[in-house]
């Protein structure tokens, strides 16, 4: 469950701090957002595992 409050983390410092309003984020945001589900940059919102990982195992 603390992959839930991560990503309601993000998105609320996103809407503080970067958003236009709810329904048009900024570049910003999308850019938070995106690095969050490739790779857990800023936090873990993806779960089990991010795209990254994802991807990785793919390879194996």
């Amino acid at each position: 469950m603390d992959h839930v409050l991560d990503a309601m983390d993000v998105l609320q410092r996103c809407i503080d701090t970067c958003v236009v309003d709810e329904f048009h984020p900024t570049e910003a945001v999308n850019k938070i957002l995106a690095d969050d589900v490739w790779s857990s940059k800023h936090a873990n919102i993806c779960s089990p595992m991010n795209m990254e990982e994802m991807v990785r195992q793919g390879m194996d």
